[in-house]
């Protein structure tokens, strides 16, 4: 495959990109449906409904699509019939798309009887042999398609005859046919979907196989006129879909490699200035976010910035609905990227210009919007305003109640929002507690028992416990996690690689310094197999390490090792200003003063505060937490004086961000207590409270 550089700076960057053909609406994604009436009826020819990618599973993934549509721009999703065949039968399938598609319809099907009907037909169908029919009434999007991931796969592999002539139609696409149908494009979709599936309900060799055949043919595929160039942008959509499952299931280089090939082949059809090369150019900004690679992603959300904002002159200009909805994607994942960077207020600008513009893009009461609403809620978390970012959870959830229904997958994931809140804003564990079991609740019902975001939205629960000082309650969640991550995503992946970090640190929490070393370490592995050498990540596991060698064997010099390094790698991934850097110069501190070398201890104390507060500001719990790390510094070193100062400092931050009953507040005012005491103590013995001198 091509380097990432070749798309990043040769491909639009820093050369004039080529205008790009105009031309009508393309092919996207064949819808499901759709494909297998036009393999099994090759008489029809259907146009193409484009599905947005998002970050619910495939049975959800249809939600509330036509409101990204204006209704010109849904006027245009017809579907081309033979004349001979007759357009009102045309009209009729089209309704029933679209009608399965609409905002008010329900993802999956909700009705327990009606679950069992759809099922049931299905079976009967295979157990009479009618493989063709099952199939096209499986995977219609106003049935089979609504059914629960589980359910698809099961009755997927009811259909061995129809899977045969799959695999034989993709080995006869394989053996040199260049004008490929769109079915053979659609039956690669197809199996992509089931793929994912599989992959995140426990069987990831099988996802990955049926992976890796899809990819297969599409590789496999070219047109080169006619009916090939029609089907070249299904190819590339199907390369992308491919590449996001990969990614989902943790195979980041595989997902790099097919996304690449996508985007080639967009250029090469569309030009470099396209909607089409911008879409594949974010997904692969997506990718390298998450595995690590912040500045390349940060390059290429500037390319499709740049793209969008061609297609997208001024506000206000009639006919430029998708354009202003690619600028909205873009400056969203741009702000991902700026936040992973450490650049918060840019993050936070970002994701304020994308709520500005959601209403008018989506509609005011549309999902869309209410996720941008959460994405600002969550920079303003970092930057320790829980207050604003709890009203604008709230009113996401309650947009996403009335848009998707109460039990949606993305109302789950608000609520967990709502969740960290409570927990690290207010110190409400018991109301952080209620919010994740209300999500898990939700997500159980709704995915399969082994989907990876059931293990997150564990973990998160784990995070509670522990802060509540529940560290067995934390390890017995952190467990789960670990079983769910372990089945659905493979031994390798690196919410894997978290989920045994949090089991770890609930080991030491406990004394249990072997097995909390034993964890860690299997943590520490999967990240240097699954991540680049300077990722932020294995940083931390690091110095995670390093703390239970420090608090459970004593061995400082280990310790110091570890500690100094994880501070080096994340210099290098994040740069000199990140807060991560910060955060490693408080621990390595802490090492330092541990083997009595307080000068250096005290200097790291002081470059951490000031990134801090050239990060969040003044006024930041973070900025709170550093002055009280540093006035205990001083406190043990006999400067009683400045170890005041610094506390009433810290407890000024802390009573106005956090409020006064706040756990975190009312620890830095036991700590001024302290001092005070020493100081009085102090005076009554005639020492008028005179600092030492700083030890060395």
């Amino acid at each position: 495959s091509l380097p990432l550089q070749h798309i990043i700076l040769k491909r639009g960057m820093y050369q004039t990109a080529r205008p790009g053909p105009q031309r009508a609406m393309k092919a996207s994604l064949l819808l499901a449906a759709v494909a297998w009436l036009s393999f099994f009826e090759p008489s029809f020819s259907f146009g193409v409904i484009k599905v947005p990618r998002n970050s619910v599973p495939p049975t959800n993934a249809f939600k509330g699509f036509l409101a990204h549509y204006s209704p010109p721009r849904r006027a245009m999703l017809g579907i081309r019939m033979d004349e001979e065949r007759g357009r009102d039968a045309a009209r009729e399938v089209q309704q029933a798309v679209l009608r399965s598609f609409s905002p008010d319809s329900v993802n999956r099907v909700k009705d327990v009887a009606e679950t069992a009907a759809i099922a049931k037909r299905v079976e009967a169908l295979a157990e009479a042999g009618d493989y063709q029919e099952a199939a096209m009434f499986l995977f219609d999007p106003s049935k089979g398609l609504s059914l629960p991931g589980t359910e698809q796969v099961r009755l997927w592999r009811l259909l061995p005859e129809v899977q045969k002539q799959m695999k034989a139609a993709f080995h006869a696409k394989a053996d040199g046919e260049s004008a490929p149908s769109p079915a053979a494009f659609s039956m690669a979709a197809v199996m992509t979907s089931v793929a994912e599936h599989l992959g995140l309900s426990g069987e990831h060799d099988e996802g990955i196989s049926l992976l890796e055949t899809a990819a297969a043919v599409l590789n496999s595929t070219r047109g080169d006129g006619g009916v090939g160039d029609e089907s070249s942008g299904l190819r590339s959509d199907g390369l992308r879909r491919v590449a996001q499952c990969r990614a989902a299931i943790g195979d980041y280089d595989g997902a790099r490699e097919v996304q690449m090939q996508s985007i080639l082949l967009r250029e090469d059809e569309h030009g470099e200035a396209s909607a089409e090369v911008c879409h594949d150019v974010l997904v692969m900004a997506g990718i390298a976010r998450q595995c690590g690679q912040v500045d390349e992603a940060f390059l290429l959300c500037l390319r499709a910035l740049k793209i969008a904002k061609s297609l997208c002159p001024e506000a206000g200009v009639e006919g430029q609905d998708e354009g202003r909805r690619l600028l909205c994607d873009v400056k969203a994942e741009t702000a991902r990227v700026q936040q992973d960077k450490g650049l918060l207020q840019a993050s936070l600008e970002g994701t304020q210009q994308v709520l500005r513009m959601a209403p008018e893009v989506h509609g005011e009461d549309h999902p869309s919007t209410a996720a941008a609403m959460d994405a600002v809620g969550v920079v303003l978390q970092r930057l320790g305003r829980y207050s604003e970012a709890r009203e604008l959870h709230e009113r996401s959830l309650e947009i996403k109640k009335l848009s998707l229904g109460e039990a949606h997958v993305e109302v789950a994931h608000t609520m967990s929002h709502l969740g960290v809140c409570a927990n690290s804003g207010d110190a409400d564990y018991a109301k952080g507690r209620e919010w994740h079991e209300k999500a898990l609740d939700i997500l159980q019902a709704e995915l399969p028992p082994l989907h990876p975001s059931i293990g997150s939205t564990l973990l998160q629960l784990s995070d509670c416990e522990k802060t509540a000082g529940e560290p067995m309650v934390a390890q017995e969640l952190s467990e789960q996690a670990s079983h769910i991550f372990r089945c659905s995503l493979g031994d390798k992946h690196p919410l894997l690689a978290g989920a045994l970090n949090n089991l770890a640190q609930a080991h030491r929490a406990q004394g249990r310094y072997d097995q909390a070393l034993l964890l860690m370490q299997q943590s520490v592995g999967i990240k240097e197999e699954a991540m680049s050498p300077n990722h932020p990540s294995l940083a931390t596991g690091l110095s995670n390490l390093a703390a239970i060698w420090e608090q459970g064997y004593k061995d400082l010099e280990k310790a110091l090792d570890l500690r100094e390094r994880a501070l080096e790698m994340t210099r290098e991934s994040l740069g000199d200003s990140h807060p991560q850097v910060a955060t490693h110069m408080n621990n390595l501190a802490v090492t330092h003063t541990k083997r009595g070398d307080y000068e250096a201890a005290m200097r790291l104390y002081q470059e951490g505060l000031a990134i801090d507060e050239k990060v969040y500001g003044h006024q930041h719990p973070q900025v709170a937490t550093d002055l009280n790390n540093l006035a205990t510094f001083h406190f043990h070193v006999g400067q009683w004086q400045l170890s005041r100062q610094l506390y009433e400092r810290a407890l000024s931050i802390r009573t106005a961000v956090l409020g006064e009953d706040h756990v975190k507040t009312c620890a830095t005012q036991r700590n001024l207590n302290l001092v005070l005491q020493s100081l009085e103590l102090d005076e009554e013995e005639g020492g008028g409270g005179e600092e030492q001198p700083l030890p060395r």
